[in-house]
């Protein structure tokens, strides 16, 4: 991995929203928690290729975690890629995600948009134009069993507070509860339908007096 490129994109980033406290970008090669700082994960795309068998693949739930910390005048963030390991030849080894710079710039973007909301109460830019780049096709689902994000936990938590169901709910259950609620608010539109026909029958002025609000 280029750390340089990082750093660079970052220290852009910095210069060009007019920070004048000092930044630092430290990448951590392994996963630790620092308690007290602020926590922001981004979840970007990214290619593969495993060292031993020479598999390459892409993966779209490639997380980030940028750990942030400011002090009087100087502030740092500790960042970690989550790697993922090859699923063909089980060789236990996490390999290093490979990332577009135009996928770094935006990542380094979001972090330094973070940082202004967070630290320094500044308007955050317009990131509706930005998003991560996905170069190729990715090859099949998120394979979470050979996913370092997912064995720290980071991926699940994520998903939890982004779609409200976890990971691990069987996605047929899924479909079947939306299929019975699916079902239930056909029902609830047929009752509400035949309660107003039988209601128009009434008097105009009960009609303009009434009022009902259905959920769907």
């Amino acid at each position: 991995m280029d750390e340089d490129t990082w750093k660079e994109a970052f220290e852009n980033e910095i210069e060009n929203r007019d920070i004048l406290h000092s930044w630092s970008l430290d990448i951590e090669e392994r996963f630790e928690k620092h308690q007290g700082w602020l926590q922001y994960t981004l979840c970007s795309f990214a290619r593969f290729c495993c060292q031993l068998c020479d598999r390459r693949w892409a993966s779209s739930k490639v997380h980030i975690l940028f750990q942030i910390k400011l002090w009087r005048t100087t502030g740092q963030v500790k960042m970690h890629i989550f790697k993922q390991k090859c699923k063909l030849c089980n060789a236990g080894y996490y390999e290093i995600p490979m990332f577009i710079p135009e996928n770094i710039e935006i990542a380094m973007s979001m972090l330094v948009n973070r940082i202004c909301e967070k630290f320094y109460n500044m308007p955050k830019e317009n990131m509706l134009s930005k998003s991560f780049i996905k170069d190729g096709r990715q090859d099949g689902p998120h394979d979470s069993s050979n996913c370092e994000g997912c064995a720290q936990g980071i991926c699940n938590r994520n998903l939890n507070r982004n779609q409200g169901f976890p990971q691990s709910f069987p996605r047929l259950a899924f479909h079947g509860i939306e299929r019975q609620r699916e079902e239930s608010h056909r029902t609830q539109r047929f009752q509400n339908n035949r309660y107003s026909d039988r209601y128009d029958q009434g008097s105009s002025d009960s009609l303009s007096n009434c009022n009902c609000c259905v959920i769907l």
